[in-house]
């Protein structure tokens, strides 16, 4: 069976955002494997989160968080995983309609075994400035904690699965727009 839930609520709608959802889910099985009938059981959850809201005017922070996890039991085995992602932004307009700017961060955490590392914080940021209506600087920054690899551990029912991600190394980016 599964069991959901969705809320939202949004605070003089331009300004506040508030939305939570969750779910649950649960299964019992019997396997017949090699000749020999087994109990499988299953819990799954996940939860999320998001706020959005202006702090003054010009200036939003947004906010993202999920949390999900698995707890499976098979013939005196136990797997668990647990797996955490938030994501910030804050985005700066300093003056308006010349100068804006935007920093982002993502966390992740994985619980999975053998891993080493589990958290991992990725950061970024951007700042654009536009003199005049044909004209605009934009300066990018990406993968500014310089994580080059990292890898989370995912279960499914009866599955594990193992990914690694390689990313580009820390980058600066400056580019000119021009608009003819």
């Amino acid at each position: 069976y599964t069991l959901s839930a969705y809320g939202r609520k949004d605070i003089d709608w331009q300004t506040m955002q508030l939305v939570l959802s969750a779910s649950l889910s649960q299964s019992d099985q019997e396997l017949l494997r090699q000749g020999d009938r087994m109990n499988y059981r299953a819990l799954s959850y996940s939860l999320q989160g998001s706020l959005g809201l202006d702090l003054i005017r010009g200036y939003r922070l947004e906010y993202d968080i999920r949390f999900q996890g698995l707890s499976s039991h098979l013939a005196g085995r136990e797997l668990r995983s647990n797996e955490l992602n938030q994501r910030l932004q804050l985005s700066l307009d300093f003056l308006p309609t010349h100068l804006q700017g935007k920093l982002h961060a993502k966390h992740c955490r994985n619980n999975g075994a053998y891993l080493g590392q589990r958290d991992f914080l990725f950061l970024g940021a951007s700042l654009s400035y536009k003199p005049s209506k044909q004209v605009e600087l934009v300066l990018d920054g990406d993968n500014l904690s310089d994580i080059r690899s990292y890898s989370i551990r995912r279960l499914e029912e009866l599955e594990e699965y193992w990914t690694t991600y390689h990313l580009r190394p820390r980058s600066l980016v400056l580019s000119l727009r021009l608009s003819l």
